[in-house]
């Protein structure tokens, strides 16, 4: 096995690599974010209006739920078995 001594100019050009990175992933997510939940593309329509709002209280009320199943078998692992 060979082990490799790193340079103080190598270990700063590769943290700074990094940073790059996790600034490009962090704009990424951001953009993603806006996209998703700020943009609202003004609906034409009153039902339009209404279909979207259902819509996204549907996606709230699902992942709530899909939260709370997957609690409810997480405390199913934790909990002591008796017997």
């Amino acid at each position: 096995m060979t082990t490799h001594s790193y340079t103080l100019n190598e270990l700063c050009a590769h943290r700074e690599h990094i940073n790059v990175q996790l600034r490009q992933a962090e704009q990424e997510l951001e953009r993603d974010y806006r996209q998703i939940f700020l943009e609202e593309k003004p609906s034409s329509t009153p039902v339009e209006h209404w279909m979207g709002m259902a819509s996204k209280a549907w996606f709230v009320f699902d992942g709530a739920l899909a939260g709370y199943k997957l609690f409810q078998r997480m405390k199913s692992f934790t909990q002591k078995r008796k017997g």
